[in-house]
């Protein structure tokens, strides 16, 4: 949430997920009339969901599928997760600054990502927004519109410019102290992808993957 958002933009940010959810469902309504097997699992936690169809496999096949495919969803959340004290996120946000962390090549390729899109979008899209979302209450805490000063007193923290990237290491620090990072919306595309990637190595043909609001399909189904 951008640290100058209205109540009005924020209105229109939810209706803009409308769509979304109406094409989502028509794609499951969809697939719910298909006369091919239909295998379907959802996770829901922390205010979101995970979702995946699977169709046209066996139900002994889409069955394991599906439970790789939610593996594949929690390993690359236990990696990602910066809340999760065991993840490569969480120790870059607390030692970042002391020493640049090392971190594994599929963590390092999404941050190296990520800083491509901030550069791209001019600095709209920014990983280094955990400071603020601790602020607004989106962590554990109650939502809310922090006090103006407070908002100002975080923003020179909020830079991926701040980030240290050592490609031939593969580590990952901070420039300045009190820097912190959050992987959430591109790790969602990420998680999609190579979930997608592996139902089509196993041999799926039709599928929809739904990480968080992230949709992937593939098939015709």
């Amino acid at each position: 949430v951008p640290a100058v958002a209205t109540k009005r933009e924020l209105r229109r940010h939810r209706l803009s997920l409308i769509p979304v959810s109406v094409i989502l469902l028509g794609l499951i309504l969809g697939i719910g009339c298909s006369s091919r097997p239909v295998s379907r699992h959802r996770e829901e936690g922390k205010g979101t969901f995970n979702e995946i169809v699977i169709v046209g496999q066996s139900k002994a096949e889409g069955e394991r599928l599906l439970s790789h495919a939610f593996q594949i969803l929690h390993e690359i959340d236990g990696k990602f997760n910066s809340q999760e004290g065991t993840s490569e996120i969480f120790r870059i946000n607390q030692e970042g600054f002391k020493k640049p962390q090392k971190v594994s090549p599929e963590t390092f390729e999404v941050i190296q990502k990520s800083v491509d899109f901030f550069q791209k979008s001019g600095g709209a899209f920014d990983i280094t927004w955990l400071p603020l979302l601790k602020l607004w209450g989106f962590e554990g805490g109650k939502p809310g519109l922090p006090p103006h000063q407070e908002i100002q007193g975080l923003l020179p923290r909020v830079d991926s410019n701040h980030l240290v990237l050592d490609i031939k290491k593969q580590r990952v620090g901070f420039r300045v102290p009190q820097v912190q990072i959050d992987l959430r919306e591109i790790a969602k595309g990420y998680a999609c992808d190579e979930v997608i990637k592996f139902l089509k190595t196993e041999g799926g043909q039709h599928a929809l993957v739904n990480v968080g609001g992230t949709i992937g399909v593939f098939g015709n189904s």
